[in-house]
């Protein structure tokens, strides 16, 4: 420097410039750092750190010019531009709106510059800009000659670090080698040897401090953000090293920098670099980079960088070291957080190795921790490697998963990655990542391309055999958040065989914005898991289901379990097997979240019972029914869609249950009804319960098919059928008076109504009907079929109380209510029908209205029937009543049919216009009262007139002890044919007269007076049958007797008959033309017909040497009084009788043929009738 007054330079000779070799003159050459390609932020500070660093040496460097060129004006700010532009070079246009020279204080010069800027000459672009630059000089010094500069301050800068660079610069630099980790260990060393130029430049000029403020850099981190210098210095401290405090505002936050470089080494010829960073938040720093102030993945921390770098030496590298300490805070990933703790990582470059070496760190999440080391290293540097980029060797070697929503204890893995970034493709490949524990392994590998958004992840993961709790704590928090929820709260114990895993995320997919979760669908997201002897909680109050293999299976949003097996125990001490399970969330995402299981359960009836009672299904909450009611076996198949989350509100449950019964019992009794050994189905879901099962009611074997609602007005309409088959067994339990009116099987179908009121339909095909009143029955085999309905009906008084006090078990058969009404009965058959109502209490008849009966074709009558006490008054009128059964039965007891006739007493009235009988007779009117027993008559007044108006009469008179029985008739004829007793006899009076002592036999006698016997087949017989070796009547008489016509004046016989037989003695029957007389059986239960006797021909004149006084005696044949006659005998079936003649006694006069007749050793027992007392010809 030279002496503008012509004085000498004085001074240190450090303080001396030679301006040829100030940095200014060289300004075409700048001293930089030879940098690769862009490195983010850090590049574009370097670079703008670089430019404000050159700023200060041109704005020294001019002002000492200036001072010693002695320009003070206006030419100062020329002098200024025009050094600017000088040291900018030919790219730059520099500009300086005016420079000024004033006092400051404390002695000093101030030289400020206003508005200095530089421009890119190719296009124009203001790449720097300061609003005012002041350089303070102290004057004394200067006025000697001397350049000290005691401090520099630039305010309002703008370097825009974009635009530094001139067109074509982006091509020039994509040719440039890219950052190699190798490169950090010069870089490194390049950055120290500017600070200590920086550091000697300082000390040279005597400069104490530079000042920096309100200084932007734009175009930073990629070029779409701004740092601003709030405030910087760098000052000198005295020891020959500088200190550097600075406050920066960087997307929206402040950090401040604390830094502090001086000589190092032995002999001072290293340079060390001790500079802490403080104020970055990483949550800030993410959102304000990305724009995205609702950034799903981030970590919300501040973050203290301590730094240390240690330039190279003598035969010493540079060396370079950082501790990153992350203080609590949130770890978002996909919009859920995960409480940060105190976290550490400390790096350091290993120069030997040329690689990044990550020491001992330690990661906290919640109760998690992870222990860790490793490095990153250039691709290159490894063997067979021939792509550029990185390589990270990670190494967990002390991990504790505890996740914080997790009840299962903290498990301790370790876990190593390897992967390599391939930077020509953007792409991180994780090669390898294994995690291991004492309980298994997981091996998985993965891709991360790389782009502008956010970056496509593909993972893929293997376990031969992990625990469950182990694959529970290691699931990610954010990767399908509902499915993990629920497996953490529903799925325990047990191990994981042969999982799979298989994750693929698109690219910009992590960078949308919440609340848009990250979706991923069922060819993005699938795991699969082989669960063996785990415990599955399904849902509400169910039990698990514990010892349970399935498979678990994730696709998207749709999780599934399947149990192949299981077991549930409840608190009873009851279980049941489970199998064939599905358990399905539709949507994991879905709010409410939803439910769908389908699950079969099978074991004891109780048990199955008692698990679907549990809350969601709540499946026997609106039935009569516990699961105490059921015994047997049961196997069922449930289905249920249900919410999990009880705060979101979900829809009610929809369920529906089918069980398969084997042997079922169902108790208590409902409406009196024991249901036992069902066999069959029975479906429950929300609305309705259906039964459609074989099962006994109250011991009755029966077909039930039942639809019944669950709650009243959910238009679900009732439909509860029974179909019975009824013994007389069955019936002897609940109503054993039916089996005095049904022998035989009924079949039954019964539809329940409200209110206890029940239609029936009964076939009675297979059964016997008996109306024993009347004598009607009809066969078993002849079609017959009813349709009524059961009314219950309300009793009062002290029936209404005892029926109360009745206990439940007591009741029996059908459970029919106390009292009931059978209305709109309908019995329809083949020629008999009958139509009204019908009162039961107890299982007893009070009442019935027979409004219409026809038990004949010819039938046109009522019945009315009422109890009163122990006895059945019954009304019979009508037009006509058919008497042909009545007659039936009154002569069955005579017979021997075994028939039990109930033991109540009946008053039978009968008044018909008139009453059809056998033989095609009708008497009219017809008026009958009858009193009776069972088979016992108690009293009888029967008044009626034959259709040839002759009247007939029956009286029966019963004093206690016996009866006796007076039938009269003036047509003995009409009346033997009306009662199919005999149908040849015409006209005639007829007068029987018979006693009944207790329940022994009918006695007495018949007397028929002055009747005809017409055609007769067995008297022709008599006439005209020759006997073996011997003549007919007719040629002994030497004529053809007529017997086609007998006249008989008189005819009488004793009778005794009583079941099964019908016995006759001291007969005899007179007539003009012929006689007889007989005696035997006329039906006998053992020996059939049995009858003997003598018939006398001519019997007018053969009688009267009966009289004769001593002829009579000799001649004459006792009692028949005929001189000639045949003996006879009829054996057999009364249908077909067998006539056998004794020959001799055809010549035998009077007492001798006595001596041939045939003799009758018949007894008569009690037996079953096989004969009828009737006419063949009926």
């Amino acid at each position: 420097m030279t002496d503008t007054h012509g004085g000498r330079k004085r001074g240190r000779r450090r303080d001396s410039v030679v301006l040829h070799k100030m940095p200014s003159a060289n300004a075409h050459e700048p001293i930089i750092v030879n940098t690769p390609a862009r490195f983010g932020l850090l590049h574009h500070f370097a670079k703008g750190f670089g430019i404000l660093s050159a700023l200060v040496i041109l704005l020294l460097v001019g002002t000492l010019v200036l001072l010693e060129s002695g320009a003070a004006d206006g030419a100062l700010t020329g002098r200024a531009q025009a050094l600017l532009q000088n040291a900018a070079g030919d790219q730059y246009q520099a500009t300086v709106d005016n420079t000024r020279i004033r006092l400051a204080k404390r002695g000093m010069v101030a030289l400020e510059a206003r508005d200095v800027g530089l421009r890119r000459v190719a296009d124009g672009v203001e790449v720097l800009h300061a609003e005012k630059a002041k350089i303070a000089l102290q004057i004394l010094p200067l006025l000697s000659g001397q350049l000290e500069i005691s401090h520099i301050e630039i305010v309002g800068g703008l370097v825009n670090a974009a635009e530094t660079e001139g067109p074509g610069q982006a091509a020039e630099n994509a040719q440039r080698e890219p950052f190699q980790i190798a490169n950090l260990e010069p870089v490194t060393d390049q950055a120290l040897t500017l600070v200590r130029s920086l550091s000697t430049m300082l000390e040279d000029r005597g400069t104490r401090s530079v000042f920096l403020s309100d200084m932007t850099l734009d175009g930073v981190a990629g070029g779409g953000s701004s740092l601003t210098v709030r405030s910087a210095e760098v000052s000198r401290d005295g020891a020959g090293g500088i200190e550097v405090q600075a406050g920066l505002d960087f997307a929206g936050q402040e950090i401040d920098i604390k830094a502090h470089a001086a000589p190092a080494g032995s002999n001072g010829d290293r340079t060390q670099l001790d500079a802490q960073v403080t104020g970055v938040h990483l949550g800030k720093m993410i959102r304000g980079l990305s724009n995205n102030p609702e950034r799903k993945f981030r970590l919300e921390s501040d973050v203290e960088i301590d730094l240390t770098a240690l330039s190279r030496g003598a035969g010493q590298l540079s060396e370079l070291s950082a501790d990153l300490d992350f203080s609590a805070g949130e770890l978002f990933m996909d919009g859920v957080a995960a409480d940060l703790r105190p976290s550490r990582v400390n790096v350091a470059m290993d120069t030997k190795r040329k690689s990044i070496e990550i020491r001992s760190s330690r990661l906290a999440i919640g109760k998690s921790s992870y222990s860790f080391n490793g490095g990153i290293i250039d691709l290159l540097s490894l063997p067979d490697q021939k792509d550029e980029g990185i390589a990270i060797d990670l190494l967990v070697d002390r991990a504790t998963v505890a996740p914080t929503d997790s009840s299962e204890p903290a498990i301790d893995v370790a876990m190593k990655a390897f992967a390599r970034f391939v930077r020509a493709e953007r792409r991180l490949y994780v090669d390898e990542f294994i995690v291991t524990s004492k309980q298994g392994s997981m091996f998985s590998s993965a891709s991360v391309q790389l782009s502008d958004t956010s970056p496509e992840v593909s993972f893929v993961a293997n376990i031969d055999r992990m625990d469950t709790a182990s694959v529970k704590q290691l699931w990610p928090y954010w990767i399908a958040k509902m499915a993990r929820s629920w497996v953490l709260q529903n799925l325990f114990g047990g191990t994981v065989h042969d999982g799979q895993i298989k994750v693929f995320i698109p690219e910009g997919r992590m960078a949308a914005a919440l609340p848009n979760a990250l979706h991923l669908d069922d060819q993005q997201l699938q795991i699969d898991f082989d669960i063996k002897n785990a415990r599955f909680d399904v849902a509400g109050d169910i039990p698990p289901v514990r010892n349970a293999d399935g498979l678990f299976s994730l696709r998207g949003n749709r999780m599934e379990l399947k149990i192949d097996k299981g077991t549930s125990y409840f608190a009873s001490k009851r279980s049941v097997e489970v199998s064939n399970g599905l358990f399905v969330i539709g949507k994991t995402d879905e709010r409410p979240l939803m439910a769908e299981l389908d699950i079969e359960v099978s074991g004891e009836a109780a048990a199955v019972a008692e698990l679907i009672s549990y809350r969601p299904i709540n499946a026997l909450e609106r039935t009569p029914y516990k699961a105490d009611d059921f015994e047997g076996t049961v196997s069922s198949k449930v289905h249920a869609v249900f919410g999990l989350v009880h705060k979101q509100n979900p829809p009610s449950p929809v369920w529906d249950v089918s069980l398969d019964l084997d042997g079922v019992s169902i108790g208590p009794k409902v409406d009196g009804v024991k249901v036992t050994n069902a066999t069959g189905k029975m479906h429950v879901d929300t609305t309705t319960i259906k039964i459609d099962a074989q099962a006994e009611l109250n011991g009755i074997q029966s077909q039930l098919d039942f639809t019944e609602p669950l709650e009243a007005g959910n238009g679900v309409a009732s439909d509860r059928t029974v179909k019975f088959q009824i013994s007389e067994k069955d019936r002897a339990e609940f109503a054993p008076q039916l089996n005095e009116l049904i022998k035989g099987t009924v079949f039954l179908k019964a539809k329940l109504g409200k209110e206890g009121r029940q239609a029936f339909d009964a076939d009675f095909t297979e059964a016997k009907l008996i109306l024993p009143w009347i004598g009607w029955s009809k066969g078993k085999g002849i079609k017959a079929t009813a349709t009524f309905d059961l009314v219950p009906q309300e009793t009062g008084g002290e029936e209404a109380t005892a029926r109360d006090e009745t206990d439940e078990e007591e009741r029996k058969g059908l459970g029919l209510p106390g009292a009931f009404t059978i209305k709109d009965f309908n019995l329809a058959g083949e020629g008999f029908a009958a139509r009204g109502n019908l009162e039961l209490r107890n299982g007893q008849l009070i009442n019935a209205d027979i409004s219409r009966a026809s038990l004949s074709r010819d039938d046109e009558f009522s019945v009315d029937v009422t109890r009163k006490g122990s006895t059945f008054v019954v009304n019979v009128s009508g037009k006509a009543v058919d008497l042909r059964s009545s007659i039936k039965h009154l002569l069955a007891d005579g017979e021997g049919e075994s028939t039990e006739t109930s033991q109540e007493k009946v008053e039978l009235k009968v008044r018909t216009d008139r009453a059809i009988g056998f033989g095609g007779e009708t008497v009219q009117p017809f008026k009958m009262d009858y009193v009776g027993q069972g088979s016992k008559i108690l009293g009888l007044d029967l008044q009626t007139t034959t259709s040839g108006g002759k009247k007939i009469d029956a009286v029966g008179k019963h004093d206690g002890s016996s009866l006796v029985l007076t039938i009269s008739s003036k047509d003995a004829g009409a009346a033997a044919r009306f009662a199919d007793i005999y149908s040849k006899i015409r006209g005639g009076t007829l007068d029987i007269q018979l006693v009944r002592s207790g329940n022994g036999p009918y006695v007495g006698t018949v007397d028929i007076n002055d009747f005809s016997v017409v055609n007769d087949e067995h008297l022709q017989k008599l006439v005209s049958t020759r006997p073996q070796g011997g003549e007919s009547l007719n040629e002994a008489v030497r004529r053809d007797i007529d017997v086609s016509r007998a006249y008989f004046q008189y005819a009488f016989a004793r009778i005794d008959m009583g079941k099964g037989f019908l016995h006759l003695s001291d007969g005899v029957a007179r007539g003009t033309e012929v006689g007889f007389a007989f005696q035997g059986d006329v039906y006998d239960s053992d020996t059939g017909m049995d009858i003997t006797g003598t018939f006398m021909p001519a019997y007018g004149l053969n009688r009267l040497f009966g009289e004769i006084p001593v002829l009579g005696i000799i001649l004459g044949n006792g009692r028949d009084r005929g001189l000639i006659g045949i003996t006879f005998r009829l054996t057999g079936s009364f249908d077909d009788p067998t006539l056998a003649i004794n020959p001799i006694s055809l010549i035998a006069p009077g007492i001798f043929r006595s001596i041939f007749q045939f003799r009758n050793d018949s007894t008569n027992v009690d037996a079953e009738g096989k004969y009828n007392f009737r006419s063949e010809t009926r």
